[in-house]
């Protein structure tokens, strides 16, 4: 029974279906027959509007063509009437200008003359100055010829005089090494005298002390002890004192040969030198070489490690001294300070080692 009723049910949704069918058909056909009637209606409508808007395009072209050749004439004889008042203008202006020019040029003819008798005065006047130049040119440059000779004979003259100034600033150099030279052989046949004069007082007591033990009589020679003077080179704008050098100083004798002390003996004190005349190296480390002049005393101390070989020679130099660098051992400079000068007061230069003995002095009086 249900099969037969699913059977049943299937036949009527089947026609169902095909009913259905049917009717979207014939609605799709009435559909696309609307779809022509409307478009048929559509192209109707357009052709009759465009033939509208043609003809109303036509009649306002018309009018407008009128209107622009109306309005074209008129601005025609506008124009011509400007342009012919522009002519007449121009015409009057052109003719003043004319006859202005005309004045003007009568006016020029008259000033080319002038002009042309101050040209040809210019002409002469300009040769006459050319020739002038050309004088002055040939002038110039014979003065220029002569600059150059002058020129040349004063540089071969700076030559001559540079070779002569250093011929002479060699033979300086070399005059103030010999002084120096023989300043420290005049110091050391100083110190050999001064030893020669203590021995000859050393013997002159032993032979008094001698004689007075024996009781000898007799006009023995007597010896007489003398100040050790020296004095200085006299130069032609001023003379150097003259000094002794004290027969009894204060020294410690176990260096005294070794050592020896050589004063610049200038008005302007510059260095003090100590020379080691043994064949020893002696360190000068905590050493202290001191000056006293009057109540002035100046002290340098060594510096550490320093040491003096055997027969070289240690400067010490003034402050103010600037062409001399330090070199130790051969070159030491003071600090700050200077040498003192003697002038007309005592000069004391010793040198104590780390233990504060004096090694060697030197005592210079004014007389």
């Amino acid at each position: 029974k249900q099969v037969i009723a699913l059977k049943r049910q299937l036949e009527s949704e089947t026609l169902l279906r095909i009913d259905l069918e049917n009717k979207n058909k014939t609605l799709r056909e009435e559909l696309q027959f609307n779809e022509q009637v409307h478009e048929t209606a559509i192209e109707e409508i357009r052709r009759q509007k465009h033939y509208e808007v043609r003809s109303f395009d036509d009649g306002l072209r018309q009018q407008y063509d009128d209107r622009l050749l109306n309005e074209l004439q008129e601005l025609r004889m506008q124009t011509e009437q400007e342009m012919q008042a522009v002519r007449d203008e121009i015409a009057s202006q052109y003719e003043k200008k004319i006859e202005d020019l005309q004045t003007t040029i009568r006016r020029n003819a008259d000033q080319t003359g002038s002009y042309r008798s101050d040209l040809l005065s210019y002409r002469e006047r300009i040769e006459d100055a050319t020739k002038s130049r050309d004088a002055l040119n040939e002038k110039v440059v014979s003065l220029e010829q002569r600059c150059r000779d002058l020129e040349e004979r004063l540089h071969r003259s700076q030559q001559r005089q540079e070779d002569l100034l250093a011929e002479r600033e060699n033979d300086i150099e070399r005059l103030k090494q010999q002084i120096e030279q023989m300043q420290i052989d005049y110091q050391n046949l100083l110190d050999i005298k001064i030893g020669l004069d203590r021995e000859i007082a050393t013997y002159r007591k032993l032979l008094e002390s001698e004689e007075e033990r024996l009781n000898i009589s007799g006009n023995l020679s007597r010896m007489e002890a003398s100040n050790t003077t020296y004095e200085s080179t006299s130069y032609p704008s001023r003379k150097r004192p003259r000094y002794d050098v004290d027969d009894h100083p204060s020294v410690n004798t176990q260096l005294l040969d070794g050592i020896n002390i050589i004063d610049d003996e200038s008005s302007q004190a510059k260095f003090v030198k100590l020379m080691n005349n043994s064949k020893q190296d002696v360190s000068f480390t905590g050493w202290v070489l001191k000056r006293k002049v009057g109540s002035q005393t100046y002290e340098f101390k060594f510096p550490k490690g320093m040491v003096l070989k055997g027969g070289a020679t240690t400067t010490i130099w003034s402050s103010d001294v600037n062409d001399i660098s330090v070199d130790p051992p051969t070159n030491l400079k003071l600090r700050t300070a200077k040498w003192f000068s003697t002038g007309n007061e005592s000069k004391k230069t010793f040198l104590e080692d780390s233990d504060g003995r004096v090694i060697v002095e030197k005592t210079v009086t004014v007389k």
